[in-house]
């Protein structure tokens, strides 16, 4: 199995600039 970890940093990466905004929002 996959940790929670390691799915979020492999999102991060794909997506960059969409979590940047999430940053902002908050």
């Amino acid at each position: 199995g996959e940790s929670i970890e390691s799915s979020v940093k492999r999102i991060v990466a794909r997506k960059p600039v969409l979590i940047l905004k999430a940053f902002f929002l908050v």
